[in-house]
């Protein structure tokens, strides 16, 4: 019994669920300096996570398309056509939802707007340089590995994959186990900061249909990738649901990339592709962000005495938004306002209306995050049975291959001749 005990309480989810019920029972309780200290303590661990990040982006995409070889274009365009048609049927799902139900879009509150700021003690993202981001970690990780993946295997390529090898151990080792650390600081900082209590308290209908909606499709998709087998479904769901937990504290799928990585590794026949899946479609493919912001469109045009727009007028806005999402990721946590001439030209948004869908972003961001981070870790499982299907071959065995290169220093035809 006290074996099964200890087990349990290393368990991560087991973690967090402690850590949001000792949250709710005491943070009233605690020091405003404890509180600050816990604060700092998290917000110190996501600053040396987005210095690690570009790094670990980079060897992560570059390893896993040199594994690929001549197959590495051929994956990189399936992916960009995958996730253009992810974002553009969320967004149409939003849109028949929206139209469905009409008539029970509600109509908002006045929300409380005396937060109570907070502050870290210190940080260290200014050492940090604006240039140093996981996106540009994306674009140097895939030129590295389109370069290695039509090289001879030698040097080059056993120093990504030695790299990506550090990388794993710097996460699993480190970053990994301060994940309880990390929650905490970020959940008292939300109920200090009345965060908790506004998105409870205001806005209450509207962030209950945004996220019924989003949890609707996402259910959809896990059913895909479980191939409708309940037993699957709940271990996907286990698996994935301490990354949605950090990223509902944290708010930032950049910060939370490493665990949804970890998280995602279970769900797939080949943990390594996850490697390369969610560096490239964190801040591209985000489920939760186009159906929220779809669906608010309708939800703000309905409150401010606008017609709902018809399908045809509805089509144009589609297109535009998902392509300017392939652009959103050079600007990390500023998808919105990329976003906003859309809403002006397409919809006919005014200032006001503009005003009131970034106020809805930022008291949605924890839900809008999270589900983000959910439906990457589902789509890896589907786009992973598509890339099976597309390239009729199986993906662990250029993985294997390529493993060789990292235990040997050496390469593969040295390396069939040492074992003669």
């Amino acid at each position: 019994m006290r074996r099964i005990l200890s087990t349990a309480l290393l368990s991560t989810p087991i973690q967090l669920v402690c850590i949001v019920i000792l949250v709710s029972l005491f943070a009233s309780h605690l020091p405003a300096a404890a509180v600050q200290s816990a604060y700092t303590l998290s917000v110190l661990i996501k600053d040396l996570l987005l210095i690690v990040l570009p790094i670990a982006v980079a060897s992560y995409i570059a390893s896993t398309l040199i594994s690929f070889r001549q197959n590495a274009l051929l994956l990189i365009v399936t992916l960009l056509v995958f996730e253009a048609f992810s974002n553009a049927t969320s967004v149409m799902y939003a849109y028949t939802v929206g139209i469905s139900f009409e008539h029970w879009i509600p109509v908002f509150k006045e929300g409380q707007q005396n937060l109570t700021s907070l502050t870290p003690y210190f940080t260290i993202n200014a050492i940090r340089p604006s240039f140093w981001s996981s996106t540009n970690g994306v674009i140097i990780g895939t030129a590295i590995g389109i370069i290695g993946a039509f090289c001879t295997p030698g040097f080059f390529s056993q120093t990504v994959f030695k790299t990506r090898e550090l990388m794993g151990i710097v996460f699993s080792r480190i970053f990994m186990r301060l994940i309880p650390f990390y929650v905490l600081g970020f959940l008292l900082f939300m109920h200090h900061s009345g965060l908790l209590n506004q998105i409870v308290e205001s806005y209450t209908t509207v962030i209950l249909m945004v996220t019924a909606t989003i949890l609707a499709y996402q259910l959809i998709l896990i059913a895909i990738a479980s191939e409708f087998n309940k037993a699957r479904s709940l271990s996907i769901l286990n698996n994935l649901s301490p990354a949605v937990m950090v990223a509902f504290t944290s708010m930032s799928s950049a910060a939370t990339m490493p665990f949804t990585i970890t998280a995602t590794e279970k769900n797939l026949k080949d943990p390594k592709f996850a490697s390369m899946l969610i560096p490239a479609t964190t801040n591209i493919q985000q489920i939760g962000d186009c159906i929220a912001n779809a669906l608010l469109c309708l939800v703000i045009l309905k409150n401010f005495g606008k017609p709902i727009p018809d399908i045809w007028s509805w089509l144009p806005f589609l297109l535009s938004f998902t392509l300017v999402r392939f652009t959103t990721a050079a600007v990390l946590g500023g998808a919105i306002f990329i976003m906003i001439p859309l809403y002006e030209y397409y919809l006919g948004f005014t200032p006001e209306m503009v005003a009131l869908i970034i106020a809805l972003n930022v008291v949605l961001d924890p839900i809008i995050t999270s589900t983000n981070v959910l439906g990457n870790g589902i789509l890896s499982i589907i786009f992973e049975r598509v890339w099976l299907f597309i390239s009729r071959s199986k993906i662990d065995e250029p993985i294997k291959a390529a493993a060789l290169t990292i235990e040997h220093p050496f390469t593969r035809e040295e390396a069939k001749s040492s074992n003669k």
